[in-house]
């Protein structure tokens, strides 16, 4: 897979991850992939949505002492993410990522396994699932 290939106008994706390290390794693969990446450290993120309407948010199941999937029960009651996939990003076992997506409602998961090609194959995967235009 060409990781570098450009996607069409539209693909922002907004990467929660209190891991500075890997919250640059998922920025910088997605910028690589052409996606508009916007970064934050916190699940505090209801302004950026409202604000970048991203087509997808990656959340970090745990953000420091705060539980990923409490941002993700809240922002999908708001109607200003109902365009926007919530999907868990987690090095959890795919069965807990599986568990904590159906308990929170999330649009699914991603396993952080560190590999590029597959983030990004992943992402492009959701986003083509919301009608948001994609490589």
């Amino acid at each position: 897979m060409d990781v570098a290939r450009k996607p069409a106008s539209g693909s922002k994706v907004l990467v929660v991850d209190d891991n500075r390290t890997y919250l640059r390794f998922v920025e910088t693969a997605l910028q690589q992939a052409g996606f508009d990446v916007l970064v934050s450290e916190d699940i505090w993120i209801s302004q950026v949505v409202a604000r970048e309407q991203p087509g997808l948010i990656l959340m970090d199941v745990s953000i420091g002492t705060t539980v990923g999937t409490t941002a993700v029960i809240a922002l999908k009651k708001r109607s200003f993410g109902q365009n926007t996939r919530i999907v868990l990003h987690s090095s959890e076992p795919p069965a807990k990522l599986a568990e904590l997506a159906r308990d929170c409602n999330a649009d699914g998961y991603i396993c952080k396994d560190g590999n590029a090609v597959n983030l990004v194959r992943e992402v492009r995967s959701y986003l083509s699932r919301t009608g948001v235009a994609h490589a």
